[in-house]
This record gives C-alpha cells, structure tokens and sequence, in this order.
C-alpha cells in the first residue's frame, strides 16, 4: 500500500477488475470507497485493522442491499479492496474474527477485548517512525462504523439510538484515543445516508410494481 497510486491509477485497475455496469443506485458508493480506500491507502500511520475491516464492510454491505446481478457482488468489493492495494479475504477474515471474538462476551471479557485492540494501537504508536514523526495512528470513518457494528452486536438491538451508542462506545473511544464529536458525526452521517438509500429502494420497487400493474392490466 506504499506505492502512492492516483485516484486515476486505482480507477483504472478497478474498471480492469470490474468491466461491468454499476446500477445508477450503487454508482455513488462504488466511487466514493474507492477514493477513501485510495486516500487510506497514501497513510503511513493507518493500520487495517479488525475495526476498520468491520466496518468497510458494514458500509459495503449496507449500500449494495439488492444489488443485480448478486453474484457480482463478491466481485465489486474485491475490485475496490484491490485496486488500491487492500486484500479483501484478509479483511472479510479479520470482520469475521473481530465479530466471533465478541459472542456472548461479559463485561470483564469485553474490557479485555477492548485492552487488547488498544495495546496494538500503544505498539504501533511504538514503532519508530511513528515517534520520529510524533504521529498517533490514523483512524477513518470506517472504523467509527466498525464501532458502531460491535456496539448494536453487544446492545443486541437493531436501531439504538445516537446516545447509547456514543454512551456504550465511550470505552473504546477513550482508550484508543478517537475523538467522541469525530465518532458522533460519523454515525449520524451514516444513519442518516442508509435511511436515504432504504427510502430510495423503496422508490424504486413502487415505480417498478406500478410498471407491471400497467403491463398486466393492458394486456
């Protein structure tokens, strides 16, 4: 990921990858992980780790509901992860194990959880380029909704509210030294982008069952 690719190289390996149309409803999301994942890329002190991988694929996920043909799916996040240097089994691998090392944990063992993700944070922190360069470790938007992901697995509850998560993500904000505003925004910013894009499915299924209702009662 040091290779310093351009938007415009990481456009052209992935439209390599993925010759295929992107529906005008999943266009957006494709183009705008692609420059964040190039721009994470140009980032000395960011470290993919079990959260940022989370929650890449929480956004993912969310954004390509319904998406047609399914079975390129698979195919367009690898794309993405790819052309900008990312490996995308090494991450659906870390999502996976980061969510598993969570089932049914207690309070003492989600402090230990917590504890452990800090201390490779505190390492990296360690590393000599980071004190020549008295840098702390980069963190993106993904991981504020990788957060978010752990927090609705541990509260068990499909839509909690902004303040419970923010309450309930306190522990990991504070020891990993992420900004709680930075956090907040984050989350608003999502839930608020993935009621748009439920209530434009939703548009998109009427004016295509009204459609049919014409075909059908014309003939």
């Amino acid at each position: 990921m040091n290779d310093q690719r351009t938007i415009a190289d990481s456009k052209r390996t992935f439209h390599k990858s993925f010759p295929y149309v992107i529906p005008a409803l999943y266009r957006r999301l494709a183009d705008e992980l692609l420059v964040e994942l190039n721009l994470l890329s140009h980032q000395k002190h960011f470290k993919p780790d079990g959260l940022f991988a989370i929650g890449l694929q929480k956004v993912f996920n969310t954004f390509t509901a319904g998406y047609r043909p399914e079975e390129h799916i698979a195919k367009l996040f690898d794309s993405l992860c790819t052309c900008n240097g990312f490996d995308p089994n090494d991450l659906r691998k870390k999502s996976q194990i980061t969510i598993e090392s969570l089932a049914n944990l207690s309070d003492t063992d989600l402090d230990k959880f917590i504890i452990q993700i800090e201390g490779i944070r505190i390492n990296a922190l360690n590393s000599d380029s980071n004190k020549q360069n008295n840098q702390s470790i980069y963190s993106s938007r993904l991981t504020s909704i990788g957060i978010l992901e752990l927090i609705i697995k541990i509260q068990k509850i499909d839509n909690p509210s902004n303040e419970s998560i923010v309450k309930e993500a306190s522990p990991f904000l504070q020891r990993l030294g992420l900004s709680k505003d930075k956090f907040e925004k984050d989350i608003k910013l999502f839930k608020s982008n993935q009621d748009k894009m439920f209530q434009a499915m939703e548009l998109i299924a009427e004016a295509n069952a009204q459609e049919k209702r014409k075909v059908e009662s014309a003939s």
